[in-house]
């Protein structure tokens, strides 16, 4: 990607890079993938400059996989524009994804640190190993509260995306 001012990190020391990447039907990908244990938050520090003006958007896609066939918990918050703190990010935008049972996927959308929605969607077999892909737009706004960030689950390549999973508002602060 373009425009990091620094490369992945995670909450614990306990992510991987494997090879090889994911892929997503027929979306043009490179590079390796990052492996991670239960319940870890991952962050990708954006050099901001000129994205976070009035009206400015922001679009961003996660391809994600489980493969843990004992039906455990496997929980991963990628957050943009944001810090940690502790389980969580304080600032900026983040989408959680966890896949709690064989069958469940738990996602929520969060700005400024709290959560602004969610949702259960059952599926068939979350732990099939097949790749889902999570779209994102981050859009800012000078009027306070109306940040807004929409997410779509496997959106259909080649086409617009239709109706958002969540299409949320409030106030994102950079915590440097």
């Amino acid at each position: 990607g373009i425009g990091f001012s620094e490369s992945w990190s995670a909450s614990t020391s306990s992510a991987a890079v494997t090879a090889p990447g994911l892929t997503y039907g027929d979306l043009q990908t490179s590079g390796n993938a990052v492996a991670l244990p239960n319940s870890l938050n991952i962050r990708r520090r954006f050099d901001s400059t000129g994205l976070t003006g009035n009206g400015a958007s922001y679009w961003f896609s996660i391809l994600f996989t489980a493969t843990n066939s004992q039906g455990g918990s496997a929980t991963a918050i990628p957050s943009f524009f944001s810090d940690f703190a502790g389980s969580s990010q304080n600032a900026g935008f983040a989408v959680s994804y966890n896949i709690n049972s064989k069958t469940n996927l738990y996602m929520d959308a969060r700005i400024g640190g709290s959560i602004r929605a969610s949702t259960n969607i059952p599926g068939t077999d979350y732990y099939d190993g097949s790749v889902a892909m999570v779209l994102g737009r981050i859009t800012f706004s000078d009027t306070v509260n109306q940040d807004r960030l929409e997410v779509w689950l496997n959106p259909t390549m080649g086409e617009t995306p239709g109706t958002p999973l969540f299409n949320v508002t409030g106030q994102w602060s950079d915590t440097g």
